[in-house]
């Protein structure tokens, strides 16, 4: 029996996403700013660069004046975390948004970036608006003993994503929620198992459990590879896997 996954890592969201990935990489080659005149191309005068690919913007706090203000720029508010392009935010949060758009590399940008790209009538170049909300930067930063400018670059130069390789299951008393997890986890480019395979060889899943799981899944435990949810949350903030600081369940 095939361990069922919340969504084929090759889904179509994800082949869009990867290739405006590489078409803006590309594209910033030739150009020092984003230059793109209400989110596409057309001002430019290169014949390969044909298409028109808009900005996709999952914004923390959404109003009428946010809403506009992307419409106006030639941008759109993604539904999720698939296949935006942007995360606009005033502070480093651990929420699922946030580690979403970090594990796969994305622009994270605070509020001032839209009100100074509207002042334009185009959207500015990102690098000077990648910070935050000072005491939030440095409780995170202190707490888990990183630099958020240091992890988003080692998020944007992988050769591939920090989950790629890995087969995860989320047992149900997880916090955030299995369906959270899932999400984040295939962000990362992992598989997600929804379903506690059977009958199996588990050595090579990881299983991220809870203590008030551990019982009911014990034997799947001690034949698969147990973390905690570290493993994931602040794998992705540290940009590394530590199945030796993290394994067991989580309290």
């Amino acid at each position: 029996m095939t361990p069922r996954t919340i969504r084929p890592v090759s889904s179509e969201p994800y082949k869009r996403w990867n290739f405006r990935k590489a078409y803006w990489e590309l594209y910033r080659l030739t150009t020092s700013e984003l230059a793109l005149g209400c989110g596409c191309v057309d001002d430019i005068s290169l014949d390969h660069f044909p298409l028109s690919i808009p900005f996709l913007l999952k914004v923390d706090v959404i109003d009428e004046v946010i809403k506009n203000i992307v419409k106006e720029l030639g941008g759109h508010i993604a539904e999720d975390m698939y296949d935006c392009t942007h995360l606009v935010t005033n502070e480093i949060r651990r929420n699922v948004k946030f580690l979403c758009a970090i594990v796969r590399g994305l622009h994270i940008v605070n509020q001032q970036w839209l009100y100074d790209s509207k002042k334009q009538s185009r959207f500015l170049a990102e690098l000077s608006y990648e910070s935050f909300n000072e005491s939030s930067t440095q409780s995170i930063e202190a707490r888990y003993g990183l630099t958020f400018t240091n992890t988003m670059a080692v998020a944007r130069s992988r050769s591939k994503q920090l989950f790629s390789g890995h087969w995860i299951h989320v047992t149900k008393s997880v916090l955030p929620p299995p369906q959270e997890m899932y999400q984040i986890i295939e962000c990362g480019g992992g598989v997600c198992v929804w379903k506690m395979p059977k009958g199996l060889d588990l050595h090579d899943l990881v299983i991220v459990a809870s203590e008030v799981d551990k019982k009911c899944c014990s034997s799947a435990l001690k034949a698969s590879v147990p973390v905690n949810r570290e493993f994931i949350l602040t794998g992705i903030l540290k940009q590394k896997l530590d199945f030796r600081s993290c394994s067991g369940a989580s309290s």
